[in-house]
């Protein structure tokens, strides 16, 4: 006798004949597949033609595999997210000061064999050694010095922090090892405990960028080059990035 058998999948209907009484509602789109060829083979009565049925049926593995994807980069996502906060928790109940002062000086051992330094030596060791061996002054750029203020770390890991910026920029003998020191932050240094440390430097904030001014973002004339190069509207650039006047110059950084 012949029956009628319907599927929807993911609300594509899929209809078609046959006299067979073995129904089943849990199949697979692979299984439906399978039937549907079978029946195309034996019957005329399908009433989607074969082009369009596997169409939808591709279609419905496309949105399987892309489901799949999803649930696996949703995956990725949260395992990054759990491992960013234990690393941020690792940061902040572990001292990262010798661990750091260790991977800079064992760079420093191979570049300069003659200075006999060791892997007991600090930076500012490490530097007084070169510079009496070789002359050499070195250029410090320490980014994000604040990172250890804005992460609230232990009393005990701050004061080890505090101390390796006092050897390095408050030590009178290595002074003339170093010919420039770059630190950058978000937080202004006089308003945190290391302003003690880090009073040998001139600060230079966005208000009060002085002669960097033209540094502190992207100026007019510099972003209308990267339009022209780019082919980006000015107009459009300059209503989402032009949100600063500094000492008179027009500067773009993303709001």
């Amino acid at each position: 006798m012949e029956k009628v058998f319907k599927t929807n999948i993911y609300g594509v209907e899929i209809m078609f004949t046959t006299d067979e009484s073995d129904e089943s509602t849990a199949r697979t789109v692979d299984d439906v597949k399978a039937v549907i060829a079978e029946k195309i083979e034996e019957s005329s009565s399908v009433n989607v033609a074969k082009a369009s049925i596997f169409a939808c049926l591709d279609l419905c593995d496309e949105r399987n595999k892309a489901r799949d994807e999803v649930e696996k980069l949703r995956e990725e996502v949260l395992r990054l997210s759990k491992k960013e906060q234990e690393e941020k928790v690792d940061r902040s109940t572990r001292d990262i000061t010798p661990i750091f002062n260790g991977a800079v000086v064992k760079e420093l051992i191979p570049a300069f064999p003659a200075s006999n330094i060791t892997e007991d030596d600090s930076i500012a060791d490490a530097l007084l050694k070169i510079y009496a061996t070789t002359g050499e002054q070195f250029v410090v750029l320490l980014d994000e010095y604040d990172v250890l203020i804005r992460e609230r770390v232990s009393e005990e890991i701050f004061k080890s922090y505090l101390n390796f910026l006092n050897a390095m920029f408050k030590n009178d003998n290595l002074a003339p090892a170093i010919a420039l020191a770059y630190v950058t932050g978000i937080l202004p240094i006089v308003r945190d405990k290391v302003q003690s440390k880090l009073n040998v430097f001139d600060e230079y904030t966005m208000r009060d960028s002085w002669s960097l001014a033209e540094f502190v973002g992207f100026t007019s004339a510099e972003v209308q080059d990267l339009c022209q190069e780019y082919g980006l509207d000015m107009d459009e650039c300059r209503r989402w990035y032009d949100g600063y006047n500094i000492n008179g110059i027009e500067t773009y950084s993303p709001e």
